[in-house]
C-alpha cells in the first residue's frame, strides 16, 4: 500500500509528511480479532499499526 500524508497543526503549519510504503508479508500469520470479519481487515489493521507508531508523539502531547 502506497500513499503520502501531512500532518498539519491547527495554525496551518505542517508538521510531520512524508511518502509511505507499507507492507505485510505475515499477513497470513496473524489473526486480528477486530477486524477479522470486515472486508479489508488485513489493511486496516495495517494502517493502525502504523497510525500508532507514527504518531505516537503527537497522541501522547494531546493528552497532556
Amino acid at each position: 500500500m502506497n500513499f503520502s500524508y501531512q500532518l498539519i497543526d491547527a495554525n496551518g503549519s505542517v508538521m510531520l509528511t512524508d511518502d509511505v510504503i507499507l507492507k505485510d508479508m505475515s499477513f497470513m500469520m496473524g489473526a486480528s480479532l477486530r477486524y477479522r470479519q470486515e472486508s479489508l481487515g488485513y489493511e486496516k489493521k495495517m494502517l493502525d499499526d502504523w497510525f500508532f507508531d507514527t504518531f505516537k508523539e503527537q497522541l501522547v502531547k494531546n493528552k497532556e
